[in-house]
Protein backbone atom coordinates (compact mmCIF):
# COMPACT_ATOMS: atom_id res chain seq x y z
CA UNK A 1 0.00 0.00 0.00
CA UNK A 2 1.17 3.86 -0.24
CA UNK A 3 -0.76 6.73 0.82
CA UNK A 4 -2.04 9.18 1.71
CA UNK A 5 -4.89 9.16 -0.24
CA UNK A 6 -7.89 11.25 -0.23
CA UNK A 7 -11.25 10.04 -1.13
CA UNK A 8 -14.75 11.62 -1.74
CA UNK A 9 -17.74 11.04 1.02
CA UNK A 10 -20.39 8.45 -0.33
CA UNK A 11 -17.90 6.70 -2.57
CA UNK A 12 -17.00 3.09 -2.34
CA UNK A 13 -12.99 2.60 -2.95
CA UNK A 14 -10.54 0.03 -2.68
CA UNK A 15 -7.76 -0.55 -0.69
CA UNK A 16 -5.41 -2.37 -2.55
CA UNK A 17 -1.97 -4.64 -1.04
CA UNK A 18 0.37 -6.06 -2.99
CA UNK A 19 2.27 -9.11 -2.12
CA UNK A 20 5.62 -9.56 -3.45
CA UNK A 21 8.33 -12.28 -3.74
CA UNK A 22 11.53 -10.12 -2.37
CA UNK A 23 14.07 -12.96 -4.18
CA UNK A 24 11.60 -13.42 -7.19
CA UNK A 25 9.85 -9.80 -7.59
CA UNK A 26 7.03 -11.84 -8.28
CA UNK A 27 3.71 -11.34 -6.91
CA UNK A 28 2.59 -13.90 -4.11
CA UNK A 29 -1.34 -15.62 -4.79
CA UNK A 30 -3.13 -17.76 -2.46
CA UNK A 31 -3.12 -15.16 0.77
CA UNK A 32 -6.25 -13.44 1.08
CA UNK A 33 -7.23 -15.31 4.12
CA UNK A 34 -3.80 -14.71 5.60
CA UNK A 35 -4.41 -10.91 5.35
CA UNK A 36 -5.26 -9.28 8.50
CA UNK A 37 -6.29 -5.58 7.19
CA UNK A 38 -7.78 -3.26 9.95
CA UNK A 39 -9.11 0.57 9.61
CA UNK A 40 -9.01 2.65 12.21
CA UNK A 41 -10.73 6.15 12.37
CA UNK A 42 -8.21 8.70 13.81
CA UNK A 43 -10.36 11.05 15.23
CA UNK A 44 -11.72 8.96 18.20
CA UNK A 45 -9.73 5.43 17.87
CA UNK A 46 -12.24 3.52 17.05
CA UNK A 47 -11.88 0.39 14.43
CA UNK A 48 -14.14 -0.46 11.35
CA UNK A 49 -15.75 -3.60 11.36
CA UNK A 50 -17.36 -3.39 7.76
CA UNK A 51 -20.71 -1.71 8.93
CA UNK A 52 -19.89 -0.02 12.06
CA UNK A 53 -17.32 1.30 14.35
CA UNK A 54 -16.23 -0.43 17.54
CA UNK A 55 -13.92 0.21 20.50
CA UNK A 56 -11.84 -2.68 20.24
CA UNK A 57 -10.22 -4.14 17.05
CA UNK A 58 -12.42 -6.34 14.88
CA UNK A 59 -11.33 -9.58 13.25
CA UNK A 60 -9.97 -9.18 10.24
CA UNK A 61 -12.10 -7.21 7.25
CA UNK A 62 -12.79 -9.19 3.82
CA UNK A 63 -9.81 -9.36 1.38
CA UNK A 64 -10.09 -10.84 -1.81
CA UNK A 65 -7.69 -11.92 -4.12
CA UNK A 66 -7.98 -9.82 -7.71
CA UNK A 67 -6.98 -12.33 -10.20
CA UNK A 68 -4.21 -14.97 -9.18
CA UNK A 69 -3.55 -15.76 -13.02
CA UNK A 70 -3.37 -12.69 -14.27
CA UNK A 71 -1.95 -9.88 -10.91
CA UNK A 72 -0.54 -12.48 -8.21
CA UNK A 73 -0.75 -11.26 -5.38
CA UNK A 74 -2.99 -8.43 -5.54
CA UNK A 75 -5.50 -8.30 -3.19
CA UNK A 76 -8.37 -6.09 -2.22
CA UNK A 77 -10.67 -4.92 0.03
CA UNK A 78 -13.89 -2.13 -0.42
CA UNK A 79 -14.06 0.51 2.16
CA UNK A 80 -17.74 0.75 1.39
CA UNK A 81 -19.27 4.63 0.89
CA UNK A 82 -21.88 4.80 3.18
CA UNK A 83 -23.01 6.88 5.81
CA UNK A 84 -21.14 5.55 8.14
CA UNK A 85 -17.92 6.74 6.34
CA UNK A 86 -17.76 10.33 7.46
CA UNK A 87 -15.32 13.56 6.46
CA UNK A 88 -12.71 12.34 8.74
CA UNK A 89 -9.15 10.69 8.38
CA UNK A 90 -8.64 6.86 8.80
CA UNK A 91 -5.51 4.59 8.97
CA UNK A 92 -5.22 0.92 7.25
CA UNK A 93 -3.08 -1.18 8.48
CA UNK A 94 -2.23 -4.74 7.77
CA UNK A 95 -0.20 -7.94 8.09
CA UNK A 96 0.63 -11.50 6.73
CA UNK A 97 -0.27 -14.03 9.54
CA UNK A 98 0.63 -17.00 7.56
CA UNK A 99 4.77 -15.56 6.53
CA UNK A 100 6.99 -13.90 8.82
CA UNK A 101 6.32 -10.41 6.69
CA UNK A 102 6.03 -6.97 8.54
CA UNK A 103 3.19 -4.66 8.41
CA UNK A 104 2.56 -1.77 6.56
CA UNK A 105 0.07 1.17 6.53
CA UNK A 106 -1.33 3.65 5.19
CA UNK A 107 -3.58 6.91 5.67
CA UNK A 108 -7.06 7.32 4.16
CA UNK A 109 -8.63 11.62 3.69
CA UNK A 110 -12.36 11.70 2.81
CA UNK A 111 -13.66 14.73 2.22
CA UNK A 112 -16.72 15.88 0.78
CA UNK A 113 -16.79 16.11 -3.14
CA UNK A 114 -16.52 19.81 -3.68
CA UNK A 115 -14.07 21.39 -1.56
CA UNK A 116 -12.97 24.98 -2.61
CA UNK A 117 -12.42 27.72 0.01
CA UNK A 118 -13.51 31.03 -0.52
CA UNK A 119 -10.53 32.78 0.98
CA UNK A 120 -8.87 36.32 -0.09
CA UNK A 121 -5.85 35.44 -1.74
CA UNK A 122 -5.34 33.12 -5.04
CA UNK A 123 -2.75 30.21 -3.67
CA UNK A 124 -1.22 28.40 -6.30
CA UNK A 125 0.63 25.04 -5.56
CA UNK A 126 3.04 23.03 -7.54
CA UNK A 127 4.25 20.02 -7.46
CA UNK A 128 7.19 18.88 -9.27
CA UNK A 129 9.69 15.55 -9.46
CA UNK A 130 12.98 16.25 -8.54
CA UNK A 131 13.95 17.02 -11.88
CA UNK A 132 11.64 19.89 -11.60
CA UNK A 133 8.97 18.26 -14.09
CA UNK A 134 5.64 18.95 -13.40
CA UNK A 135 3.59 15.98 -11.60
CA UNK A 136 0.48 15.51 -13.17
CA UNK A 137 -2.45 14.29 -11.64
CA UNK A 138 -1.10 14.40 -7.94
CA UNK A 139 -3.92 15.01 -5.12
CA UNK A 140 -3.35 18.39 -3.44
CA UNK A 141 -5.11 18.27 0.75
CA UNK A 142 -4.92 21.33 2.38
CA UNK A 143 -5.57 20.96 6.01
CA UNK A 144 -5.54 23.57 9.17
CA UNK A 145 -2.70 24.64 11.33
CA UNK A 146 -3.91 21.62 13.37
CA UNK A 147 -4.08 19.08 10.50
CA UNK A 148 -7.43 18.16 12.02
CA UNK A 149 -10.08 19.59 9.14
CA UNK A 150 -9.61 19.48 5.34
CA UNK A 151 -10.20 23.00 4.49
CA UNK A 152 -9.64 22.70 0.35
CA UNK A 153 -8.54 19.91 -2.25
CA UNK A 154 -7.61 19.23 -5.57
CA UNK A 155 -5.87 17.32 -8.72
CA UNK A 156 -2.66 18.63 -10.12
CA UNK A 157 -3.37 19.98 -14.29
CA UNK A 158 -1.00 19.60 -17.17
CA UNK A 159 1.41 22.07 -15.18
CA UNK A 160 1.52 20.25 -12.02
CA UNK A 161 -1.02 22.82 -10.28
CA UNK A 162 -3.69 23.49 -8.48
CA UNK A 163 -4.87 26.93 -7.62
CA UNK A 164 -7.06 27.75 -4.16
CA UNK A 165 -8.55 30.68 -2.73
CA UNK A 166 -7.21 31.07 1.01
CA UNK A 167 -7.31 33.38 3.72
CA UNK A 168 -4.30 34.54 5.57
CA UNK A 169 -3.00 31.84 7.95
CA UNK A 170 -0.50 28.59 8.28
CA UNK A 171 -1.32 25.46 6.71
CA UNK A 172 -0.88 21.59 6.83
CA UNK A 173 -0.35 20.51 2.87
CA UNK A 174 -0.52 16.56 2.09
CA UNK A 175 0.16 15.39 -1.53
CA UNK A 176 -0.41 12.53 -2.97
CA UNK A 177 0.40 10.57 -6.43
CA UNK A 178 1.60 6.86 -7.49
CA UNK A 179 4.86 6.63 -8.14
CA UNK A 180 5.71 9.53 -5.62
CA UNK A 181 6.79 10.29 -1.91
CA UNK A 182 6.34 13.64 -0.50
CA UNK A 183 7.28 15.07 3.03
CA UNK A 184 4.34 14.50 5.06
CA UNK A 185 2.97 17.24 5.89
CA UNK A 186 4.06 20.22 3.80
CA UNK A 187 3.99 24.08 5.46
CA UNK A 188 1.94 26.43 3.74
CA UNK A 189 2.14 29.98 5.45
CA UNK A 190 -0.81 32.54 3.27
CA UNK A 191 0.31 35.82 3.36
CA UNK A 192 -1.20 37.35 -0.12
CA UNK A 193 -1.70 35.27 -3.16
CA UNK A 194 1.11 34.13 -4.73
CA UNK A 195 2.85 30.60 -5.25
CA UNK A 196 4.61 27.39 -3.83
CA UNK A 197 6.39 24.60 -5.29
CA UNK A 198 7.16 21.30 -3.78
CA UNK A 199 8.63 18.03 -4.90
CA UNK A 200 8.35 14.33 -5.09
CA UNK A 201 10.33 11.72 -4.96
CA UNK A 202 10.03 8.84 -7.11
CA UNK A 203 9.68 6.18 -5.13
CA UNK A 204 10.68 2.23 -6.17
CA UNK A 205 9.38 -0.70 -3.89
CA UNK A 206 12.46 -1.75 -1.26
CA UNK A 207 12.95 -5.42 -2.15
CA UNK A 208 15.37 -5.82 1.08
CA UNK A 209 13.38 -7.09 3.51
CA UNK A 210 12.06 -3.74 5.11
CA UNK A 211 8.10 -2.90 5.26
CA UNK A 212 6.68 -1.12 2.21
CA UNK A 213 5.87 2.15 3.92
CA UNK A 214 6.83 5.00 1.90
CA UNK A 215 5.52 7.66 3.59
CA UNK A 216 6.62 6.65 7.07
CA UNK A 217 3.22 6.05 8.12
CA UNK A 218 4.72 3.26 11.04
CA UNK A 219 5.87 4.19 14.09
Amino acid sequence: MSGPKVWNTGSSFPIEISVIDESTGQGVPGLASAIGLHIRRLSDGYWWNGSSYILSPPAQLNVVEVDSTNQPGLYRHTFMGNNSITEEMYEARWDISAVALQRDAYELHVCRPSLSPSGAYQTTIRVVDTGLSPIVGATVAVFDASNTSMLAKGVTDSGGEVTVALDAATYNIRLACVGFTFTVPETLVVAASGSIEYTGVQWVPDMNGSPFDPQGVLP
